[in-house]
């Protein structure tokens, strides 16, 4: 029995390893209470090299969530962004990206569509470390988020990140 379950853990971290897809594997929505909406940061391990990929997603658990606005922040001593890349736009969805403060560590989002989001993909931004990501210090919230009837969520509901994860696994790899 456990040979069995050591095989198919092996087959699917290959499996995962040979994706050269970009797009997280991994649904972060298991990390988020019912009713409540976060904003989840993983990295693309897959890139390798000088610099490192991140993905901003805003997770709604159990809410048809039609708009949100916040921001990212980081430390620009510990991270250089060299580029930031909104989520393709959907069915009348509209993002936007305002990177205009990235040499004083912020880049402010924000999102809105007609009806409820398709994609909990906000933005990516690429980056290069100068010593460990825990250093960074990334972390992202949200101002406000309204639901696909126009209601607000509560602030009580909405949860900044608490670290980076893996975007193939959701392992957590910084806080």
């Amino acid at each position: 029995m456990i040979k069995h379950r050591v095989v198919l853990a092996a087959v699917l971290c290959a499996a995962a390893a040979c994706t050269d897809d970009a797009t997280p594997i991994a649904s972060p929505i298991t990390m988020v209470p019912t009713g409540d909406v976060q904003v989840v940061i993983q990295q693309d391990k897959s890139v390798v090299g000088e610099d490192a990929v991140f993905i901003v997603q805003v997770v709604a658990n159990g809410l048809p969530v039609a708009a949100y606005q916040g921001d990212v922040t980081f430390s620009p001593e510990a991270m250089k962004v060299m580029s930031v890349r909104t989520a393709e736009n959907k069915d009348g969805e509209f993002r936007v990206v305002n990177s205009e403060q990235l040499e004083s560590g912020h880049i402010k989002f924000a999102v809105f569509a007609p009806e409820a989001l398709g994609s909990t993909e906000a933005f990516r931004f690429v980056a290069r470390l100068n010593g460990p990501l825990s250093a960074a210090n990334v972390v992202g919230a949200l101002d406000v988020v309204g639901e696909a009837s126009g209601v607000s969520v509560s602030t009580s509901k909405i949860r900044k990140s608490v670290g980076i994860y893996d975007a193939h696994t959701n392992a957590l790899i910084a806080r």
